[in-house]
């Protein structure tokens, strides 16, 4: 497993974002620097389901036009568990589309 280290204050901005999407799952991207995590990028969950997440195409793209434009890369991909533990779903293992740490925040 890759270890990931985020800042406790893209932790709290994470978190925050999570609790505000309740009773939804939340979801996000993480844009890193030289392997740092340095912005987070609050979306849309499209689904808006307390069980499912999805990133919105549109929002998902306009945020790798700015970690393009920034010089970032994409860290990982974030989303919120409302009712279960922090742990990836079969789902969201089948969904897991890039080449990135996925985080959850329970």
């Amino acid at each position: 497993m890759e270890e990931v280290r985020i800042s406790r204050a893209l932790v709290e901005e994470m978190v925050d974002h999570c609790e505000a999407g309740r009773p939804n799952e939340a979801c996000g991207i993480l844009g890193a620097a030289d392997g740092r995590m340095v912005k987070v990028f609050k979306m849309r969950n499209a689904s808006a389901s307390p069980v499912r997440y999805s990133l919105d195409p549109r929002e998902q793209f306009a945020v790798y036009r700015k970690l393009d434009d920034e010089g970032w890369e994409l860290g990982c991909v974030y989303h919120s568990h409302t009712h279960t533990e922090a742990y990836p779903s079969p789902t969201d293992v089948r969904l897991a589309s890039e080449d990135v740490p996925y985080v959850i925040v329970s």
